[in-house]
């Protein structure tokens, strides 16, 4: 995985792959990371897609979260509902906490890993979703090779 995420983002001015949760070995928690990335004068924000944003209050130390970074949550269905959900998530967050919470307004791609697994393995085209530079690795290493 850190090896098609340093693909993905290798051209993004910059963006930085990290190992450093990797080699903290044992659990890390985005808390720990955040604490380790704190700096002065440095911004940090930590963007989530909604299904883990609805499951920030049950984290460990989410206060610690919301005083150290950012958090900027964006939508991954075009459901109604889980923008409702999103935004009183939000809300009770931000009662809780405080801090800064954003919610993207981005356009929503209703795609997943276990998606792109699924197509990759029938060997059906996923260009719109991953860089030639992660498909050639996927293909290269037969990470997802059909049966």
């Amino acid at each position: 995985r850190v090896a098609m995420c340093r693909l993905a983002f290798s051209g993004i001015p910059g963006c930085e792959v990290s190992e450093m949760e990797l080699l903290r070995g044992g659990t890390s928690y985005t808390y720990l990371t955040l604490t380790e990335l704190t700096a002065p004068g440095r911004e940090l924000y930590l963007l989530m897609g909604s299904d883990m944003f609805l499951t920030l209050g049950s984290w460990r130390r989410p206060e610690t979260i919301l005083r150290l970074a950012t958090v900027v949550a964006a939508g991954r269905l075009n459901d109604p509902a889980e923008a409702d959900a999103i935004k009183r998530t939000r809300e009770a967050l931000l009662a809780a906490y405080g801090g800064d919470v954003r919610l993207l307004d981005n356009p929503v791609t209703e795609v997943s890993s276990t998606f792109l697994r699924e197509r990759i393995t029938a060997g059906e085209d996923t260009s719109e979703w991953l860089t030639e530079p992660v498909r050639a690795y996927i293909e290269k290493e037969k990470l997802y090779d059909r049966r």
